[in-house]
């Protein structure tokens, strides 16, 4: 064998090696710039979004309830874009910056036209509420109820709930949370031993709420009530009583 076969043979498997080498390398170039300019795609197709007007449907026959008359389901509407409107970006909803809610009864809609980032809150704010309309169980609220139960100690707790600024609609909305509850709850434990307001007979003696459903539980009583606190505002409220 030649000396100069071999050396073309030595120079063709090195230039097979590099030629792969600097392909790799040009497709890891490729592939780490295609990468940044995705996620700085996407991170700008967000700010674009969250930034832009953009025009939404939801769905309010869970919200609103498709049973309602005209006038009805007008009166409902029109407190739910007010607990809208008063809840979510209370700044954008100006008739000059082109945002709105648009009704449309026929296919029991809302047509939302807003900023991305408030169709967000919205999306959220719908998902409570239908959640709300269709709940059958106090299973959020039971392992808590149960340990304060098993403490056996008189303690109770404000359940977290976001509401509208508008006090009646919070009170209405809160009062209809309420009522879900203790119905959640009686499926569970069977009906309550007392479930009312503070002005019927039999409202516990030491409760200073405003609406309480109570349950015997262990050595005392669990509860879930309506009470305004401290700072003014209607609040849902669960807790455990020491004692009858």
């Amino acid at each position: 064998m030649s000396t100069t076969n071999t050396k073309n043979r030595r120079w063709a498997s090195f230039s097979l090696a590099t030629f792969f080498f600097v392909s790799l390398s040009i497709g890891a170039i490729i592939a780490g710039y295609q990468a940044g300019y995705r996620r700085g795609y996407n991170s700008g197709q967000v700010q674009l979004y969250n930034e832009t007007p953009v025009t939404e449907t939801y769905s309010t026959s869970l919200v609103v309830g498709d049973d309602l008359s005209a006038q009805e389901r007008a009166d409902a509407v029109a407190s739910l874009k007010d607990l809208i409107t008063s809840t979510i970006r209370t700044d954008i909803w100006s008739a000059t910056l082109g945002n709105d809610i648009r009704d449309f009864p026929a296919n029991q809609s809302l047509i939302i036209t807003a900023p991305g980032s408030a169709q967000k809150e919205i999306r959220e704010l719908f998902n409570q509420l239908e959640q709300l309309a269709t709940r059958e169980s106090a299973d959020d609220l039971l392992p808590a109820l149960q340990g304060l139960a098993s403490q056996g100690k008189t303690t109770d707790w404000i359940v977290p709930i976001e509401t509208s600024k508008n006090s009646a609609k919070s009170g209405a909305y809160l009062e209809r949370y309420f009522n879900a509850t203790v119905s959640g709850l009686t499926k569970h434990w069977g009906c309550p031993r007392f479930h009312g307001d503070c002005r019927e007979a039999g409202f516990p003696a030491w409760s200073l709420d405003q609406q309480i459903a109570t349950w015997p539980r262990g050595a005392g009583i669990s509860y879930v009530a309506l009470r305004i606190t401290d700072d003014g505002q209607l609040r849902l409220v669960s807790g455990f009583h020491g004692g009858s």
